[in-house]
């Protein structure tokens, strides 16, 4: 998390005095803002995948390509309107159904992407909400994903797209 607010507190800095003295626009600022929270937020995923995948190994789809993670913007963020007390809504999603081979073991299987992305989803929301001795990087709301509470923190492939078919009540969109 550290590398992620000292990149979001270097770049904070530069847009909030224009702002406050009035030469610069809302729609300028609000980009800006949005634009330190997108950085900060690829920063602390590409951290987090890195990590897991040491650890569990790589996530791949049946035909050997790698799997890899989405993050969909929503509310402000996604709207690229940011302000300084903004949260960061996000929709975790994976491109891939596959299984993730344990490192050092080839042809072994560990655990599923569905797992592997989720448990990524939860690492990267832990991540940017956690107090640290330089405050909290962003909360994180990335409650609003396709099955609720009820589904996986990280949505994608075929199964998911079967469970969204079969449960449309659950969906809230």
């Amino acid at each position: 998390m550290a590398q992620g607010v000292r990149l979001a507190d270097q770049h904070a800095g530069v847009d909030e005095p224009r702002d406050i003295l009035g030469r610069q626009d809302a729609e300028t600022t609000t980009a800006a803002l949005t634009g330190i929270a997108e950085a900060a937020v690829r920063v602390v995923v590409g951290r987090e995948e890195r990590l897991l995948a040491e650890r569990l190994g790589v996530p791949t789809a049946a035909g050997g390509e790698r799997a890899g993670p989405v993050v969909l913007a929503l509310g402000k963020f996604g709207g690229r309107e940011m302000n300084y007390a903004s949260d960061v809504d996000v929709v975790f999603l994976h491109d891939r159904d596959g299984d993730v081979a344990p490192p050092g073991r080839p042809g072994a299987v560990g655990t599923t992407n569905a797992h592997f992305f989720g448990e990524l989803a939860r690492r990267v929301a832990k991540a940017c909400s956690a107090h640290g001795p330089q405050g909290r990087l962003y909360e994180l709301d990335s409650r609003l994903r396709p099955l609720g509470s009820a589904g996986s923190p990280s949505a994608g492939g075929r199964r998911e797209e079967s469970n969204r078919r079969s449960k449309p009540a659950l969906t809230s969109w």
